[in-house]
């Protein structure tokens, strides 16, 4: 039985079986993060019994303005909403609901800060891409609802142009403009080379519909569109014209196995590696200013098992996609903005952490010509 861990879009387990793992004196608010010393936690938010607005369901996505305040998308058995805070965590505004209506959100799956005084919710299962503007300090209203032409997996926006991920066409990655149309569709490169020749048609669907998910980010100092898929085990960043920067592979990465199903009907199954028992997923990816891509990585394990591994938070070079490092870690990175970075933590409720990057994450005045 395979358990999912993953953060946007996907099951959201209330206690991650990684996490579990962990070595009991890891700190819960990271203060020795990412193989450094000097983060500093600068908001918290998510309780287990509070302010409605405190209390998260589901942390499906963390998107942060420029002035540090960061906007929340959260999934509760109830409803969706997007839930507002300033650079504090001081709450500000409730954007949304469910429903089909004007304000309300249906599936939705992440969120895109297009500007600094708009942001956009992907609602996957309706294929469109919502278009909130501010009308005030806290106070925001939908100004467009765009018609996709395919099922958008995550997207990110840059210099004012919109990407989204998601399969049409035999491609994966594609820019629209305001109106919802596809104005460049990025090249069949986008599936990183996952597919051989002669693996079994039903496979080989499969395998290309994983290399049509994961996450999408948006890397506006270096230019480049970074896809991770959730399940794959590679990443890969593209110039905004489409063409290839960089693709590079985690290291140990066990993948989940796809096989043919008995009885030859083009089904497929999905199972452990039996030397491992065990396979990896992406819970989340989150660019830090300048140099950094930091990916979460998860373990699936069989029911009733406990994992012989525990989840990574891998550091990677965001102009090259190089491992620059990686260490055991409790929780998820989940979105990035500058040098601050949006953690989210499950200890039987969802808990979001914001934390300021240490200068040893940003360029050096030798390296930016200053």
């Amino acid at each position: 039985m395979r358990v999912d861990f993953r953060v946007k879009g996907k099951c959201h387990l209330s206690a991650l079986l990684f996490l579990v793992a962990c070595d009991s004196s890891a700190r819960r608010y990271g203060e020795e993060l990412l193989f450094l010393d000097d983060w500093v936690t600068v908001a918290e938010v998510g309780v287990f019994d509070g302010r409605a607005e405190e209390v998260f369901g589901s942390i499906r996505d963390v998107m942060f303005w420029e002035t540090g305040a960061f906007a929340v998308l959260d999934r509760t058995a109830l409803t969706t909403r997007v839930i507002g805070f300033d650079a504090k965590g001081r709450y500000r505004y409730t954007l949304g609901r469910s429903g089909p209506g004007p304000n309300e959100f249906i599936d939705a799956t992440a969120l895109i800060r297009i500007a600094d005084d708009s942001l956009a919710v992907i609602n996957r299962g309706s294929r469109t891409l919502q278009v909130f503007v501010r009308n005030g300090a806290y106070v925001f209203g939908e100004a467009a609802r765009l018609t996709l032409p395919f099922f958008p997996e995550d997207g990110c926006a840059m210099n004012g142009r919109i990407f989204l991920l998601g399969g049409m066409g035999g491609r994966a990655i594609h820019e629209i403009d305001r109106t919802g149309a596809v104005v460049n569709s990025f090249s069949e490169s986008d599936f990183g080379g996952t597919i051989s020749e002669d693996e079994p048609r039903a496979v080989a669907w499969a395998v290309r519909d994983q290399a049509q998910g994961g996450y999408l980010k948006c890397a506006a100092e270096v230019g480049m569109v970074i896809h991770v898929p959730y399940e794959l085990g590679w990443l890969r960043a593209y110039k905004t014209n489409g063409s290839v920067a960089w693709h590079s592979s985690l290291n140990g990465f066990v993948k989940t196995r796809i096989v043919p199903a008995i009885g030859g009907s083009g089904a497929i199954k999905t199972a452990f590696d039996p030397n491992f028992n065990f396979s990896h997923t992406i819970l989340g990816v989150a660019v830090l200013r300048g140099r950094s891509l930091v990916i979460s990585v998860g373990l699936n394990v069989p029911r009733g098992q406990t994992p012989t591994e525990k989840g990574w938070l891998v550091l990677c070079e965001l102009e090259s996609g190089r491992e620059t490092g990686r260490q055991e870690f409790a929780g998820v990175a989940i979105a990035g903005a500058g040098d601050r970075l949006a953690l989210v933590y499950e200890n039987f409720f969802p808990m979001l952490t914001i934390l300021h990057g240490p200068l040893s994450l940003r360029r050096t005045d030798s390296e930016t010509g200053k």
